[in-house]
């Protein structure tokens, strides 16, 4: 399934908005934590399986 969206502001954060279809092929739920990470240039989205570590939660600066 391919899909094209656009980055979103909303109350000064980015956002990635993904179709239901999407959502429901992946299986994610709204709220749902999820882990996000760059491998060869491109975007991977994982379902959190166990709460990350602080080496693996780098901090995010603006």
């Amino acid at each position: 399934m391919k899909t094209v969206v656009t980055l979103q502001e909303s109350e000064g954060e980015i956002v990635m908005p993904i179709s239901e279809e999407l959502r429901a092929a992946t299986g994610f739920r709204i709220g749902e934590p999820l882990d996000l990470r760059v491998e060869n240039g491109r975007l991977i989205v994982l379902p959190v399986t166990t709460p990350p570590t602080s080496k693996e939660r780098p901090a995010i600066q603006g």
